[in-house]
């Protein structure tokens, strides 16, 4: 069985939704919910803001890193954060999220 982190890089792999910018970063793949008919968005939660709090939120765009690291945008106020320091059961969310579509 594929594990958790291979069923993101792989779901992440299959998408180049590039604008300039991106390849000016030299991001490795970019997966842009807004451009696809079907779109594949999670709950996560982001990492504890400075008064301690994280809320809820719905993924925007997703960017792989060069490095591996794969940041999630915020689709409400457009801040990125690094998938794995976000808290309780993002990344589980996010897999289930691939596993659905896929169906």
């Amino acid at each position: 069985m594929e594990s958790g982190k291979n069923i993101i890089y792989n779901f992440l792999e299959q998408f180049e939704d590039f604008t300039q910018s991106d390849i000016e970063n030299g991001y490795k793949n970019v997966y842009r919910p807004g451009w696809h008919p079907s779109p594949l968005q999670f709950w996560f939660n982001p990492p504890f803001d400075k008064n301690g709090k994280s809320f809820p939120t719905l993924s925007g765009t997703i960017v792989l890193l060069n490095d591996g690291k794969i940041m999630v945008e915020n689709a409400k106020n457009g801040l990125s954060f690094n998938l794995d320091e976000c808290l309780g059961d993002s990344v589980e969310n996010f897999i289930a999220s691939i596993q659905k579509n896929s169906l």
